[in-house]
């Protein structure tokens, strides 16, 4: 009994030494919030509110944002009504893996393995990475964007044929439905 109770806390310690309080984000959701749920159900299970429409005048939430007061820090992209991709660029949350904001490239590899594909960023040339990993079905994408700090000129800047770099850190993660997670811009 003693070895059980060691091996039940001992996660629990580690979760709360790395300050992780909600699930990690998946493909699907991150805990009770959902990828699919309709704005309804984001408004009446967790009090979502508007944060911008990007085309209001074409139809209500064909692309929009919307914010969840117990989860500040998550960009909830909504398409067609329903949520597409979450977002984070905060350290507030991490991936069910236990990838986070800060991790270098080679940190987020070790992670996921071969299962990652390295893809050119599409504004930060070689100072930036895109990190894809795609459900089995391609329904569903989780992309990590990472730059190297501090980089004003591409003096720590690598090609992508070099593999993951120690120098290029996770500054943001979305996850969700592959063509809304694809978005470069979010609804833009």
């Amino acid at each position: 009994m003693k070895k059980l109770i060691s091996f039940i806390t001992l996660p629990i310690a580690a979760l709360a030494l790395t300050g992780a309080s909600a699930p990690g984000l998946t493909f699907t959701g991150l805990g009770d919030i959902r990828i699919g749920m309709s704005v309804s159900e984001l408004q009446s299970k967790f009090g979502a509110t508007l944060e911008y429409d990007a085309y209001p005048e074409v139809k209500a939430n064909a692309c929009a944002y919307w914010k969840i007061p117990e989860h500040p820090n998550l960009g909830l992209m909504i398409v067609d009504g329903h949520l597409g991709r979450i977002e984070v660029d905060t350290d507030d949350y991490q991936t069910r893996s236990g990838a986070k904001i800060g991790m270098s490239e080679v940190t987020v590899n070790s992670i996921y393995g071969s299962w990652i594909q390295m893809e050119h960023h599409p504004y930060l040339g070689k100072s930036g990475s895109y990190l894809v990993l795609e459900s089995r079905d391609r329904r569903y994408k989780m992309i990590f964007e990472t730059r190297t700090p501090n980089d004003s000129g591409g003096e720590f800047a690598s090609d992508l044929s070099g593999g993951p770099s120690p120098a290029k850190q996770v500054e943001s993660f979305r996850a969700g439905l592959a063509e809304p997670v694809s978005y470069i811009e979010g609804c833009a």
